[in-house]
């Protein structure tokens, strides 16, 4: 069985309306690779470490495979200019654990 994959994000947006075509249109193109958002935003408290720069965004993939053809995809790759002008973020590409039935 596969393992998942996620792409998280940690934007702070200094112009939301630069960031408008990209909020507007990255969803389906994140579903169109069996994409699933997990976390947007949402209550965070800091127990260790720093405070992140902003939100949080979380999505899951089918494996990681799948999560790099969707960072790479021409549909993605149109919209990336709109949050690089509209906001300062990280992004890291994580593998996950293969998935299990049993319980532990």
């Amino acid at each position: 069985m596969p393992k998942p994959a996620y792409f998280i994000f940690d934007a702070r947006i200094h112009d939301r309306d630069a960031m408008q075509p990209y909020m507007q249109g990255v969803e389906s193109t994140y579903h169109a690779f069996g994409g699933q958002l997990l976390v947007l935003g949402g209550q965070l408290e800091v127990v260790e470490g720093d405070e992140p720069l902003g939100n949080l965004v979380i999505l899951q993939f089918p494996d990681r495979e799948v999560a790099g053809g969707w960072y790479a995809s021409d549909e993605y790759q149109a919209l990336l200019p709109f949050r690089l002008a509209g906001s300062r973020s990280n992004a890291w590409l994580v593998s996950g654990i293969e998935p299990t039935t049993a319980p532990r």
